[in-house]
């Protein structure tokens, strides 16, 4: 009995670690929009001003696909300009997580690394 629980107690928790690994799941353009307006400080932009900063975010992230380092600067150098911006680090993660689920989805899995 102690070794069945201790099996599935395993099984579980690398259930649930590699769960944490994978980046946000992928949303449609009504979900984006409505994550992204519904941050504080994203909220004055129009929707189509939101779609290019995404997409903006996602093709810079894409011409470091294959580079983990590179993926990490990229990210860390949009959200230095969003909170010079005057956005918070809050609604910054926030947004680049619902920027990649929408625009480049599978590239989250690589910025979670």
């Amino acid at each position: 009995m102690k070794h069945r629980f201790a099996v599935a107690a395993t099984i579980l928790a690398v259930a649930l670690l590699s769960g944490c690994a994978q980046g946000p799941a992928p949303i449609n353009n009504g979900e984006f929009s409505a994550r992204a307006q519904s941050l504080k400080s994203y909220s004055t932009l129009s929707t189509g001003r939101l779609i290019e900063f995404a997409q903006d975010y996602c093709s810079r992230l894409d011409k470091e696909r294959d580079n983990a380092s590179g993926l990490r600067k990229v990210a860390e150098d949009y959200k230095q300009s969003s909170l010079s911006d005057g956005r918070t680090a809050e609604d910054v993660d926030s947004f680049m997580d619902t920027a990649t689920a929408r625009y480049c989805p599978d590239l989250g899995e690589a910025l979670t690394k």
